[in-house]
């Protein structure tokens, strides 16, 4: 309990000193990660049972290279933020 609490401090922390590196405003910055929140939230609420239920019905051969796949998509396209 003590170790999630601990790594979603520091994630949000660290997102937003990520955001104020690129965006000096500090105020924008707040916008701008609250809007990230925000679409983050809506995308795993709607995604997340989705991709639960074809894990659970799919051959774990296709499922695990197609999440290490998506994966590195996620950390490429996070690249060009």
């Amino acid at each position: 309990m003590m170790i999630s609490k601990l790594y979603s401090v520091l994630f949000s922390t660290f997102w937003l000193l990520f955001i104020l590196e690129l965006e000096p405003s500090r105020q924008k910055a707040q916008q701008i990660y609250q809007y990230v929140m925000i679409v983050s939230i809506v995308c795993g609420v709607a995604f997340v049972p989705l991709v639960g239920k074809l894990a659970d019905n799919y051959n774990p051969q296709i499922v695990l290279p197609l999440s290490c796949i998506t994966r590195f998509l996620a950390c490429v396209g996070f690249a060009f933020i």
